[in-house]
């Protein structure tokens, strides 16, 4: 295959800031509505571009509002589109290096994007991520520790999209030596452009410190339209090319990571847990991820694109259970650090592989595309129990909803009666 988380000194606030300590509607747009909760310690701030539809916003951007708040603060987006940054090359969007709580209006009315005016590039000057480095710039979102060893950052960010837009970006949300959450949001056109590059990866967490646990929940997301791949959590030390001592957990849960379906020459990974980290995975769908044809005869074009690729991963706290994964050119793959399949197995009992009869089997050196089966795995796994019917399909920012149903009761033709409390058949 292919090589691949109080009481304080009064804070001086900005006088245009407007800070809010009970529970408030902040904007109803399309019966949709951002609320803080009330608290005694930390403070709400409220961003908002359009005075009439959000005229309680003290802020008319995300980054001025997190410039703005002290650690363990809220703020609360109402619904819009807000443009963060300069847009230089290699800097980041929005930038967060304080522990804070950001609630947006919904995924589907908050949109988060990278300033195009400066070249429409900001992902590394050097050139771009490349899976053998990764930092706090480049990125729609940062989320970074500036002194990790003594103070580690946790955001946790719900109900919004973070979007690469019009401009070529590493990430869309980057947690580097931090903790968090991102829940109930849309991650997309992460540098969908760069046919063959290994730049354009949707989620990453990571962490090159020593020691120390940083755990990242992914819950209820929508993670599409991404170049390399949709999550990336990782371990290693970049500098020394070694492992670091850190753990770097990731949860899944509820999601839908979606490759771009068939490529050619573009191997996309659904997601990446390698170099020591770990991931628990479930009732989630990993789909799509699939490379038709790869220069090198011997490597078939499927092996490049893996549906979840556990890489040198830890095992021991790393399982996949009750998820779909289906049309990818492998399913699940579990290799060392050289690429070489390991012998340890990995959970992965209880998920769909897109047939009845669970995974196909991988063949060495077949130059064809996969039967008419379940996705393939590579390494040792633990896969049974099977579903031999799909997981239910988990419900993220842009699922349709299920239509109510509708009962109506009419006078009795048989002459019946009907009797308060008792059931009526419908």
């Amino acid at each position: 295959m292919a090589r691949h988380p109080l009481a304080a000194a009064p804070r001086q606030r900005p006088h245009h800031a407007r800070i809010l300590r009970v529970a408030l509607p902040l904007a109803c747009v399309a019966a949709a509505c951002v609320t803080v909760p009330a608290s005694a310690e930390a403070a709400q701030l409220v961003v908002g571009n359009d005075p009439a539809g959000c005229p309680s916003a003290g802020y008319t951007t995300i980054q001025s509002a997190v410039d703005a708040a002290s650690a363990g603060d809220t703020i609360a987006i109402c619904p819009g589109t807000y443009v963060e940054g300069g847009g230089a090359p290699s800097s980041s969007a929005l930038t967060i290096e304080k522990s804070l709580t950001i609630r947006g209006a919904g995924a589907g009315l908050v949109t988060i994007e990278p300033n195009p005016a400066a070249g429409a590039v900001i992902g590394n000057a050097s050139g771009g991520q490349n899976l053998t480095r990764f930092d706090a710039i480049g990125n729609v979102v940062s989320v970074d520790s500036p002194a990790p060893a003594t103070a580690v950052v946790n955001v946790d960010i719900s109900g919004v999209t973070i979007s690469g837009g019009a401009v070529r970006v590493d990430s869309g949300i980057a947690f580097t030596n931090a903790t968090g959450s991102l829940q109930d949001a849309h991650v997309t056109s992460i540098d969908t452009r760069q046919v063959g590059a290994q730049s354009g990866i949707a989620v990453t967490a990571y962490s090159d410190q020593p020691a120390g646990d940083f755990p990242v929940l992914l819950q209820g997301d929508l993670i599409d339209n991404y170049n390399k791949g949709g999550l990336y959590v990782s371990s290693m030390d970049f500098t020394a090319r070694a492992v670091s001592g850190s753990r770097v957990r990731a949860t899944l849960e509820a999601s839908r990571i979606e490759g771009l379906g068939r490529q050619h020459d573009q191997g996309q990974n659904g997601a990446y847990i390698g170099d020591g980290a770990a991931a628990t995975i479930s009732g989630s769908t990993i789909a799509d991820n699939y490379d038709t044809d790869m220069s090198d005869p011997s490597n078939p074009g499927y092996a490049a694109s893996v549906g979840l690729l556990f890489w040198n991963a830890d095992l021991t706290a790393s399982s996949v259970t009750a998820s779909n994964l289906q049309g990818n050119g492998y399913g699940l793959a579990n290799v060392d650090e050289g690429g070489v399949i390991r012998s340890d197995a990995l959970l992965a009992q209880g998920n769909w592989w897109g047939s009845i009869h669970g995974p196909s089997p991988d063949v060495a050196g077949a130059n064809t595309e996969p039967p008419a089966a379940g996705d393939r795995t590579q390494g040792a796994i633990t896969t049974a129990p099977l579903l031999t019917t799909p997981a239910p399909a988990p419900t993220v920012p842009g699922s349709a909803a299920a239509t109510a149903p509708t009962v109506a009761i009419t006078a009795p033709s048989d002459g019946g009666v009907l009797t308060p409390g008792a059931p009526v058949p419908i």
